[in-house]
């Protein structure tokens, strides 16, 4: 992992918690969740105040929540707002995040000078017992805390103010009086800071993924209007049976992609890739250097890129370690080079699936995640939708592949925004 940190690719845009100040009020606001406190006296927190070192420490990735249907996060510094989110729970965190400090920033700022704030991910439902209770994930609420209850001070001090201005002979109400001062005492004057933390709904979401029940993709703009389960660990006993209330596929099921390809939320036209020929010379060189891993011989670098690259394809031919599809793809490229009209041959199509261009951004990013766990084949795309999945597989990689994989995904990061609007 030391190369990923390096480069960024891992840790980058964590925001370090290393003193004594700030490491109390993240355990303080764990003890008013009601889990665990951390013993560690550093450690980094991403934009939802999840941290890898206390998921090490307490040997559970899930720390923080309880249960998959009651994820919480913690913010305890204005810095998260530009952290990455390492460990989502849901395809749609990224979206909560940004809608938080957009609409709060500024409260925020005012409430993490002197307390932590936590908020949780409310969906009305107490615990996940089936699949199909995702299904009923139509609306959900943020609701926020803080640790000292300083929100409500500030509430109780201006109906305590507001009543002692309007109502005739309040000064002489010795007990109001007393309040007045109890809470000026105690949290200073709260009347004109912005520290109001209102609960934000959520709705809309109509496709997802979710960690719960080992990974579950969740889709319910399909042209037939049924719902649709995909499950990331093949666990569902009715693959591709259609008489059913909702529709399941395993994600190894064959006929998944043809189904999400009938429903109308992947395509594969020629066009988008005239128009992102990358795409197709990416999943060319992943399919070639992982190709090359197996080599029995080693292929020196050397200072030339184009030659190395055809002194490995040389290599992997005659070791019969490239098949027909890295040559379709490789003609792909040529057509489009040459301006050439063409059709996407039938023994790559479901490698070019890309999601339809009419859905909205955040069914794409459901979709590309589905796409980069069932065709691993684009180390890119891995890197940028399934990132804890790209983690886990990276470690398993020669040196090589690992060098070149990092400096691949640090050339065609940008990709991301081109393929998602």
């Amino acid at each position: 992992m030391i190369r990923l940190i390096e480069s960024g690719l891992f840790g980058n845009r964590l925001v370090p918690v290393k003193t004594s100040l700030m490491v109390d009020r993240y355990n303080s606001a764990l003890a008013d969740i009601g889990l665990e406190k951390t013993q560690l006296k550093s450690f980094h927190i991403d934009g939802w105040g999840w941290s890898p070192e206390v998921a090490e420490e307490q040997k559970n990735t899930f720390y923080l929540s309880h249960g998959m249907a009651n994820p919480y996060g913690i913010i305890i510094s204005p810095e998260q707002q530009n952290a990455s989110i390492y460990h989502p729970f849901h395809t749609f965190d990224w979206d909560v995040h940004k809608r938080i400090f957009s609409e709060y920033g500024e409260q925020i700022t005012d409430i993490t000078t002197q307390s932590a704030i936590w908020f949780e991910l409310d969906q009305e439902i107490s615990a996940y017992r089936h699949p199909a209770d995702l299904l009923m994930i139509d609306v959900f609420t943020i609701h926020f805390n803080t640790v000292d209850r300083i929100m409500e001070a500030a509430r109780e001090q201006r109906n305590l103010i507001h009543k002692f201005m309007v109502e005739e002979n309040a000064w002489a109400d010795a007990k109001l009086r007393e309040a007045i001062i109890n809470s000026s005492n105690e949290f200073g004057d709260l009347r004109y800071r912005s520290i109001e933390l209102r609960s934000i709904p959520f709705g809309n979401y109509l496709s997802f993924y979710t960690l719960a029940f080992d990974g579950l993709y969740v889709f319910r703009n399909l042209k037939n209007k049924r719902p649709l389960l995909v499950f990331k660990n093949n666990s569902s006993e009715i693959s591709g049976e259609k008489h059913h209330d909702q529709m399941e596929f395993n994600l190894s099921d064959n006929g998944l992609l043809p189904y999400l390809t009938e429903q109308g939320l992947l395509e594969n036209d020629a066009d988008f890739y005239i128009r992102h020929p990358y795409l197709i010379e990416l999943k060319m060189m992943t399919m070639l250097m992982s190709a090359c891993r197996n080599l029995k011989k080693l292929i020196p670098t050397g200072n030339n890129e184009r030659t190395h690259t055809k002194m490995l394809v040389q290599a992997a031919v005659s070791e019969s370690l490239l098949n027909d599809k890295y040559f379709e793809l490789e003609r792909l490229v040529l057509k489009i080079k040459n301006r050439q009209t063409f059709e996407i041959p039938e023994i790559i199509k479901e490698d070019l699936l890309y999601p339809a261009p009419h859905l909205n951004q955040n069914d794409k990013i459901v979709l590309w995640h589905l796409l980069a766990c069932k065709h691993d084949n684009d180390v890119v795309i891995k890197y940028l939708f399934d990132k804890s999945g790209f983690y886990a597989e990276y470690g398993k990689w020669k040196e090589d592949f690992q060098e070149w994989a990092v400096e691949t995904i640090l050339e065609h990061r940008f990709i991301f925004q081109q393929i998602t609007q």
